[in-house]
């Protein structure tokens, strides 16, 4: 049996857009909403939710995450309006305080604006930082959050670390400084791979 908190409220923790500028990328697969625990897969019905302009969508609940896999992509720079009733239920039949209303606009997919150090720097011994146009992790997620796989890659292959240093920053950090003398190429993989992963 699994265990109940029952003095923890049951509330959103995330979503897979950032709360402060509500944007989301208008080819995302999905809206997900990450709660405080695990929701009742009963208690999630159709009629409970809307996305207005209408877009279709089919709902997916596993465990704390409720997703609305988008069957069409989101018409660039629409505004969105996404309102979840409050009748969603937790597994400890808790039910959401308010009905979830959001305004979201649709804007392009992520991308870098900008590498530091420029490669014509020779400061070899400085971190790589990224700078991304959208926030690509939650502000709840991204301290300390060390990335597995990371979406640089260095040619020759070097040794690092990779975290976000904010929602929209990513820093590799090499373990040790980089040769001089040696040509490196930097490559950042598709964006819209780890946006809010």
């Amino acid at each position: 049996m699994k265990y109940l908190n029952y003095f923890t409220p049951f509330e959103v923790n995330s979503w897979n857009f950032d709360f402060n500028i509500k944007q989301i990328p208008f080819d995302t697969k999905s809206i997900d909403i990450n709660f405080s625990k695990d929701i009742l897969q009963s208690s999630v019905l159709s009629q409970n939710i809307a996305i207005s302009p209408k877009v279709g969508w089919i709902i997916e609940v596993k465990n704390n995450t409720l997703s609305f896999k988008l069957q069409d992509k989101l018409t660039l720079n629409q505004d969105y309006v996404f309102s979840v009733k409050s009748w969603i239920k937790s597994i400890d039949w808790q039910i959401i305080s308010k009905d979830l209303v959001y305004i979201i606009k649709a804007v392009n997919s992520p991308s870098v604006l900008k590498i530091i150090p420029e490669w014509k720097n020779s400061n070899l011994s400085s971190n790589i930082e990224v700078f991304y146009s959208l926030p690509m992790v939650s502000l709840s997620s991204y301290e300390n959050n060390i990335s597995k796989d990371c979406p640089l890659e260095i040619t020759p292959k070097v040794s690092w670390i990779c975290h976000w240093i904010s929602t929209s920053i990513l820093e590799f950090t090499p373990d040790k400084p980089l040769y001089w003398a040696t040509k490196y190429d930097l490559k950042v993989k598709n964006s819209t791979d780890y946006l809010y992963n």
